[in-house]
């Protein structure tokens, strides 16, 4: 029933939309991990069709199909199970969004420079993670992302701030369920966000402001709080960039924290260096990472990253984890090969090193191939 609920509003949405202007693109993902303690593979397709209704409002729907050793999100709490109903599947509705321009409408954006974007769909709500400056994704915020039918309000201030909030709906909501714990009141999870630019002559500020209200409890939260500054020119050809984030997680009365500081230098277009100090609230150094990207041309680049585990009671080894890799741009297509190892006794979930294209669940050290074409 909950699958028909969401499959029928995007089957009204497409037909109401057939004389609309329409774009169809996507993409096909394929990843290829061959590792000392096993093989791992997953092709991800994704069909996006994008249709402009007239000119302020706008549909998206996108289909995703994937094939593998890893089932997409499974059944917790973020994965379509959980919004859909069970089962969730390896083909299912990605998100299906409706977006009306009313800044454009009412003319705020134009007379008062005022931009205000109204989302109404499956799956809108996310932790935006805009100042995050490092190679890896080491130093942003570690916030939860939910997806579900969710309604999302974002206003552009004069291009200099974006306030933007959405509320998410389960299932639970429409049909009367329980929650896991037998709770007849589920809460409707929300985020309130903040974030922008601003130049400051010598250097571009970045800031960024997220609070998650969880749906267990009205008084559980996830809060990110960042700041960064980049372009900063300190010699011909040289500049450096850095941010802070900092993460607070308050549940059951006991409040955790991460903190973050990364430190990048850059060399033209043609080489960029991180490093990310990285801790919490037992231990304030706990890891770090640092990477180099070097771009030799337009097609090709290489990535080295290191991970050091500096607290000794997550961290077996302070030598934890390392990755190296060489990139193509060809056209549509990017191929990504390289090595990845790690300490075989940090444990799952304490590698410093790890991105998207390098799973990390306990295969081990090994050989990766990633490639990716847009349609």
């Amino acid at each position: 029933m909950k699958k028909i609920i969401v499959l029928a509003a995007a089957l009204a949405m497409v037909g109401g939309v057939v004389m609309a202007d329409l774009t169809i693109g996507g993409r096909v993902d394929t990843r290829m991990f061959n590792g000392d303690e096993g093989s791992f593979s997953q092709v991800d397709t994704r069909l996006q069709m994008n249709w402009q209704i007239d000119e302020y409002t706008q549909a998206d729907v996108r289909m995703r199909w994937d094939v593998g050793d890893e089932k997409p999100d499974g059944v917790g709490a973020t994965g379509p199970a959980d919004t859909l109903g069970a089962g969730g599947g390896n083909f299912r509705l990605d998100h299906a969004h409706a977006t009306v321009d009313l800044g454009g409408f009412l003319g705020t954006k134009e007379d008062m420079g005022l931009g205000i974007i109204f989302n109404a769909g499956y799956n809108l709500a996310e932790a935006k993670n805009n100042i995050e400056i490092d190679t890896y994704g080491w130093g942003g915020f570690e916030m939860s992302d939910w997806a579900m039918v969710g309604m999302q309000l974002h206003l552009d201030l004069m291009g200099m701030a974006n306030v933007w909030t959405a509320v998410g709906m389960k299932a639970v909501h429409w049909e009367g369920e329980t929650d896991a714990a037998g709770n007849d009141e589920v809460g409707f999870p929300v985020f309130l966000g903040v974030d922008g630019s601003q130049d400051l002559g010598f250097a571009t500020l970045g800031y960024e402001a997220v609070l998650h209200l969880l749906e267990a409890d009205d008084d559980d939260y996830e809060l990110g709080l960042g700041f960064s500054l980049t372009s900063i020119e300190v010699a011909p050809d040289i500049s450096l960039s850095t941010a802070v984030a900092l993460t607070l997680f308050e549940d059951d009365a006991d409040t955790d924290t991460i903190h973050k500081f990364t430190l990048g230098v850059h060399y033209a277009d043609m080489v960029d260096t991180y490093m990310v100090l990285g801790g919490d609230e037992d231990e304030f150094l706990g890891a770090m990472g640092i990477s180099t990207a070097v771009k030799l041309n337009d097609m090709v680049s290489a990535v080295v990253g290191i991970g050091l585990g500096l607290d000794d009671d997550v961290y077996e080894e302070t030598f934890d984890s390392f990755d190296v890799s060489v990139n193509l741009n060809l056209a549509a297509m990017t191929l990504r090969v390289g090595y990845f190892w790690q300490e075989e006794d940090n444990g799952i979930g304490n590698t410093v090193v790890g991105d998207e294209f390098v799973p990390t669940d306990g295969l081990g050290s090994g050989i990766y191939v990633r490639a990716r074409v847009n349609l």
